[in-house]
């Protein structure tokens, strides 16, 4: 957050994922990667409002993940696993012709998106990964919390919208990834927290997924691969895969299941994640599996990811982390400096 007199507000839908820190005492509890209870996700009001006399909230940052979704990916994550949950087939999307897009005049008809179940997807799904009605309910309920804190003439924070007042275009940005979940995620998150305040007609920039620098990607740039391999094949790392700590747990999770886990490197956060949290929070569970050994799994794909995130490269940390996340960084940094007033003290 940023203060000083003026207003704007910036919003970024992400499909970033980071490491998970918090760890659940109670195994029978669902892990707080479900988000079941949203409540837990509000914005702590300010701990000494008079600090803030004379001072004005001129913008916020949002960064947000999708909401709840169906796995990426068709993989079989013990043997004999088949995915009998009917994820329903709620995918849809309106969009208008191009020529009154362009035009800027409001089209007459709008057309709607929809699919159908195909061949390669799980019955009842119609797209990888599409996002679920929990997950709607859950950036409803994140827009919510920012509005409880943000507009208003006594919000939990600061003001930085007021009640009914309507927003210009240069006044907040919307950012997300090119995917149908995250877009759906921040808009449904955007139009909550703003409501009435946002116009009839709204920017929503989603650059092309394969050059897209949100995500930090290896494949589109080189340095990133070779310190990610770097890191994966170093001594330190592979002496703390290869101990008994990290081997007993997946040899648990295997034999529990009846045979080989997904539990491949680099990208645990793929089939390994998919496998024990889709199951877990959908599911209620993994065949087998005990809620201790599947704390103790995810606390091993956690702990896998944060040898990449948290690296020391170069005498700096994180250094992994800092070159993904730089371009998405400095972009926002010069979106604040061109939606927010300069502050008169």
């Amino acid at each position: 957050m940023k203060y000083h007199r003026g207003g704007a507000c910036t919003l970024v839908a992400s499909a970033w994922v980071l490491p998970a820190t918090a760890r659940s005492v109670d195994h029978d509890a669902p892990p707080p990667y479900c988000s079941f209870d949203m409540s837990a996700r509000g914005v702590p009001p300010v701990s000494d409002p008079t600090r803030l006399k004379g001072y004005g909230l001129s913008s916020v940052l949002a960064v947000v993940r999708h909401g709840a979704r169906a796995p990426c990916a068709q993989v079989s994550c013990w043997p004999g696993f088949t995915s009998d949950l009917d994820w329903g087939c709620d995918y849809n999307d309106l969009s208008a012709p191009l020529s009154a897009l362009n035009n800027k005049s409001e089209p007459w008809t709008l057309f709607e998106k929809t699919a159908t179940e195909r061949d390669g997807t799980p019955p009842g799904m119609c797209v990888l990964g599409q996002l679920l009605p929990e997950g709607l309910a859950q950036h409803e309920a994140n827009g919510d919390a920012l509005r409880a804190a943000y507009v208003g003439d006594n919000p939990a924070v600061a003001s930085l919208v007021k009640k009914r007042e309507v927003l210009a275009p240069g006044d907040f940005f919307f950012r997300s990834s090119d995917l149908p979940r995250t877009i759906a995620s921040g808009q449904q998150l955007a139009s909550a927290f703003l409501r009435e305040s946002l116009p009839r007609r709204v920017k929503w920039h989603a650059p092309n997924l394969g050059s897209d620098y949100i995500y930090g990607d290896p494949a589109a740039c080189p340095k990133l691969a070779l310190w990610q391999q770097d890191i994966y094949t170093g001594a330190s790392f592979e002496a703390w895969n290869d101990s008994p700590s990290v081997q007993d747990v997946i040899s648990e999770v295997n034999s529990a299941v009846g045979g080989e886990f997904p539990w491949e490197l680099p990208d645990l956060e793929g089939p390994t994640l998919d496998c024990l949290m889709v199951n877990r929070c959908i599911r209620g569970g993994l065949p087998g599996v005990s809620p201790e050994l599947f704390d103790k799994a995810t606390q091993l794909v956690y702990a896998r990811e944060a040898w990449k995130l948290n690296a020391i490269i170069n005498s700096t940390a994180s250094g992994w982390s800092k070159l993904a996340m730089v371009r998405l960084v400095l972009q926002n940094q010069k979106r604040f400096q061109t939606i927010s007033p300069q502050s008169a003290t």
